[in-house]
């Protein structure tokens, strides 16, 4: 009788470490899936677009590219960055001019949202 109760005591002692191993390298995967998943979908702020609001006279939104020499940039280039404007075009009906004074854009005609406009500058000749 002995014999069975230390084989039975053995057996249930086995079985409890098996199932804790079991159960922690669930939770381990589990924890590595997770953070996995949220490495790969992590938000990122890059900007190749500049974005405005439009007055509150009109409705929509305006997104601006600004094209240097071709190229798209992430921002206007200044007035003393020895660029000229060449040209602008806008979607949806929209119109754009350059205030080469106050070195800005004008958009109007704006009648739907998510508006996109297009400013080409090249580099100035001398």
């Amino acid at each position: 009788m002995e014999n069975k109760l230390e084989e039975f005591t053995k057996n249930k002692k086995q079985k409890r470490i098996v199932i804790v191993s079991v159960v922690g390298l669930i939770l381990l995967i589990g924890a590595i899936v997770f953070y996995r998943t949220f490495a790969l979908y992590e938000e990122r702020l890059e900007l190749n677009l500049l974005q405005g609001k439009v007055p509150e006279y009109t409705s929509g939104d305006v997104k601006i590219a600004a094209i240097i020499d071709g190229n798209l940039s992430s921002t206007i280039p200044g007035k003393e960055d020895g660029y000229a404007f060449e040209s602008a075009t806008c979607d949806n009906g929209a119109t754009a001019r350059w205030d080469d004074t106050n070195w800005e854009v004008i958009i109007g005609g704006l009648s739907k949202t998510k508006t996109n406009c297009t400013l080409n500058f090249v580099t100035k000749k001398h």
